[in-house]
């Protein structure tokens, strides 16, 4: 079933890990912020 996506946020140490799902494909971004 195309145009079902999936979308998670989780937020820990200054992390932020992003999962997308798109049609059936996993694709991971994963950025860190850090405050100086």
């Amino acid at each position: 079933m195309p145009g079902i996506s999936s979308s998670s946020s989780v937020l820990t140490n200054g992390c932020r890990l992003i999962l997308n799902y798109f049609s059936g494909s996993p694709n991971i971004l994963f950025t860190c912020c850090f405050k100086i």
